[in-house]
C-alpha cells in the first residue's frame, strides 16, 4: 500500500514538473494600469509591436509658463512640484482645464488647433494596426487627470487599448520615486504580458526622458538574456522618437488668474498648518527690468519669421524680447522717459537690416518712420533681438555692428508703445505666519482672510505676452554699458549687479553644473560660452560645465543657416 502511495505522489510530482508555468503576468493584471474604456486588452499571442504615446507636448500641445510673463525664479517654482501644496503647474488640472477657451468652449470643437496632428494620425493609424498595442502614458496623476485626458483624447476621436496615467501606487502596491520609474515599471509590465512582442515605439519630447528610454531598452534587453530573466522571451527592438512640438500657453489674463488661485490656495494650506516644514506663503510680485518700444505680440512673431526655423527651433535657442531698449539692464528714470515721449507714446519702425552675432543672437536693425521721428535707444543704432542662445549674454546683441540690408518684402512696418519691461516674480510674502495652533513653535499670529484677494490681479504695464511661441524670459540685461555710443545720456552703470551679483539668477552655478554661479545680473557670467562650439563642447561657461555649447555638426550647422540668412535674402 505504502509502494502504491509512493507511486502515485512521484507520478503527480513528475506531472507537476512538466507543466508548464503560470505567467503572472496576464493582460487581466496588466489592464489595472489603464483607466481606458476598453473592457479587454488584445490577446498575448497578437500582439507583435508596441507603440507608446506621450500626451504632454508629443499628442497634445499642453500650455506651459509664459517665459514672458515670469521671470526664471517663477517658472522654476511653478515648474516644481515642491513650492505649492497643491502640485506645481503639471499636478493641478485646473492649469490644462483652462487651454484655450477652456473646456467648456474647447470640447465641443475637440480642443482644434491643440494637438499635433501628425501624432494624432500615427495614434489612429496604431489602432487600426492589428498586431499593434497602442499605449497613451503620461506621468500625470490619475487621480486629478485621469478623466479631464479622456475626455481630451474622445473629444478629439482618438482611442487607445490603454491609457496610462501614474497612480499613488501601482497595482502590486509599487511606489515610485519618479516619473521615469513609473513608466519603466508599466513598459516592463507590458513587454512580460506580450513576450511575443519584437518592436516597442516611445514617442517623447523631453530630451532627458528620450536618453532614458533608450538606455531602458538596453537595460531591459541585458536583463532578459541574463541567467534568471523574470520569463522567458525575446530581447526588444525599441525605439524612441524624439517629438518636437511648438510651445503653447494660457492668455496672459487667465494665467496669471490661474496662478493667483494656485497661490491662494497655497497660503490658506499654509496658514491652517497644511503644509510641510519649510513651506513659505507666496504672492505675485511686479519686477520692472528696464524701458523700451513694446512690439505688439502679433508684431512681433512677423519678426521672428526673419529668422531661420533652423535657428529659431533648435533646442539651445530663444524667440526673445518684444521691444526696442531704450534702457538697458537699469529702470528708466523719468527724465528718459520724457525724452523718449513719455509712457504710452506710439512710435511706428520699419525694418532695415539684420545682423548675427556668431552662433549667440540674431537681431533687426530698425529705423523710425518717418526717419526724422525722435527716438532715444540705449544702443548706437536702434535695433530688436529675435533670437538668442540660452547662455548669450546682453553684449553678444549690444555688440552687433554690421548689418545686411534686407530685401524690400522683409522691409516691415511695426507699431510700437512706450512702456517699461516687466516681469512678474512669485515671491515670499512678508509679514504672514501659520496659525499659532498648527506650528505654535512660529509664535502666534491673527488668522488671515486669503479670500478677499481671490480677484487681485498685478497692475503691469508695457507687456504683451500673448505670442504663440513665447520666448524664453532671461530676465533683465546686466549693468555693462552697451558698447557703442548711447543716446540715453543719463545712462551710467549702477552697482546693482556688479560684484556677487543680486538673486535673480544666483541659482546659475549649481543648476549648470556647480559653476561659479556668482554672475553679475540677470546672466550670470555668461561671456565665456565661445568654447561650447568645438566637437561635443567643453561646456556653455565656466559656471555651467558639462551643458556642452554647440558641438560638431550642430554647430556649423548653425553657422550655416547664418550663412544662408545674412547673403540668401
Amino acid at each position: 500500500m505504502a509502494s502504491s502511495y509512493s507511486n502515485a505522489a512521484a507520478s503527480n510530482s513528475n506531472i507537476n514538473s512538466t507543466a508548464p508555468k503560470i505567467s503572472p503576468y496576464t493582460t487581466t493584471a496588466l489592464r489595472r494600469w489603464s483607466c481606458s474604456d476598453f473592457i479587454t486588452l488584445p490577446a498575448a499571442s497578437k500582439v507583435r509591436s508596441i507603440h507608446v504615446y506621450d500626451f504632454d507636448n508629443t499628442l497634445f500641445a499642453s500650455p506651459l509658463p509664459n517665459k514672458q510673463l515670469w521671470n526664471t525664479s517663477a517658472v522654476g517654482k511653478l515648474m516644481s512640484e515642491d513650492q505649492f501644496v497643491g502640485g506645481g503647474w503639471f499636478h493641478d488640472s485646473a492649469i490644462l482645464a483652462s487651454t484655450g477657451e477652456g473646456i467648456e468652449v474647447e470640447e465641443k470643437k475637440g480642443w482644434e488647433g491643440w494637438w499635433n496632428e501628425n501624432i494624432a494620425g500615427l495614434c489612429a493609424l496604431s489602432m487600426e494596426q492589428g498586431d499593434a498595442l497602442s499605449v497613451l502614458l503620461t506621468g500625470r496623476g490619475e487621480g486629478r487627470f485621469g478623466d479631464l485626458i479622456k475626455r481630451m483624447v474622445k473629444s478629439k476621436g482618438l482611442s487607445f487599448h490603454m491609457i496610462c496615467l501614474k497612480p499613488k501606487a501601482g497595482p502590486k502596491g509599487q511606489i515610485f520615486k519618479s516619473t521615469m520609474d513609473y513608466k519603466q515599471t508599466l513598459l516592463k509590465d507590458i513587454l512580460y504580458t506580450y513576450p511575443q512582442a519584437e518592436e516597442l515605439k516611445i514617442y517623447e519630447d523631453r530630451v532627458n526622458h528620450v536618453q532614458k528610454f533608450r538606455e531602458f531598452f538596453s537595460d531591459f534587453n541585458r536583463l532578459v538574456m541574463g541567467p534568471s530573466p523574470p520569463i522567458s522571451r525575446n530581447t526588444i527592438a525599441g525605439i524612441c522618437i524624439e517629438v518636437v512640438t511648438k510651445s503653447t500657453i494660457l492668455p496672459p489674463v487667465n494665467e496669471i488668474a490661474e496662478v493667483q488661485r494656485m497661490i491662494n490656495g497655497h497660503n490658506s494650506a499654509y496658514q491652517s498648518g497644511r503644509t510641510k516644514n519649510g513651506a513659505v506663503p507666496f504672492e505675485i510680485k511686479k519686477v520692472v527690468h528696464n524701458a523700451g518700444y513694446i512690439v505688439s505680440a502679433k508684431d512681433f512673431s512677423k519678426l521672428v519669421d526673419l529668422v531661420p526655423p533652423a535657428v529659431r527651433s533648435a533646442k539651445n535657442n530663444d524667440v526673445k524680447c518684444n521691444h526696442v531698449p531704450i534702457t538697458v539692464g537699469s529702470v528708466a528714470s523719468p527724465a528718459i522717459v520724457a525724452n523718449a515721449g513719455g509712457m504710452g507714446r506710439v512710435v511706428r519702425w520699419r525694418v532695415t537690416g539684420l545682423g548675427v552675432n556668431k552662433t549667440k543672437a540674431w537681431a533687426a536693425s530698425v529705423e523710425p518712420v518717418p526717419s526724422t521721428e525722435k527716438v532715444v535707444t540705449a544702443g548706437r543704432h536702434p535695433s530688436i533681438l529675435l533670437c538668442a542662445h540660452h547662455f548669450a549674454t546682453p553684449r553678444d546683441f549690444t555688440s552687433i555692428r554690421e548689418w545686411t540690408p534686407v530685401q524690400p518684402n522683409q522691409r516691415i512696418e511695426f507699431e510700437t508703445v512706450v512702456g517699461e519691461v516687466v516681469s512678474l516674480g512669485i515671491e515670499k510674502e512678508e509679514g504672514h505666519k501659520r496659525h499659532a495652533h498648527a506650528h505654535p513653535q512660529q509664535g502666534s499670529a491673527k488668522k488671515r482672510r486669503y479670500g478677499d484677494n481671490e480677484n487681485v490681479q498685478p497692475d503691469f504695464i508695457g507687456l504683451d505676452a500673448g505670442n504663440g511661441q513665447p520666448p524664453r524670459q532671461r530676465g533683465k540685461f546686466d549693468d555693462n554699458r552697451p558698447a557703442g555710443i548711447s543716446n540715453n545720456n543719463s545712462y551710467r552703470p549702477g552697482n546693482a549687479q556688479r560684484g556677487r551679483g543680486n538673486n535673480n539668477r544666483r541659482d546659475e552655478g549649481s543648476s549648470r553644473g556647480g559653476g561659479r554661479g556668482r554672475g553679475g545680473g540677470n546672466f550670470a557670467r555668461n561671456d565665456r560660452n565661445d568654447r561650447g562650439g568645438r566637437g561635443g563642447g567643453r561646456g556653455g561657461n565656466r559656471g555651467g560645465g558639462g551643458g556642452g555649447g554647440y558641438g560638431g555638426d550642430h554647430a556649423r550647422g548653425l553657422r550655416s543657416c547664418e550663412h544662408r540668412w545674412l547673403h540668401g535674402l
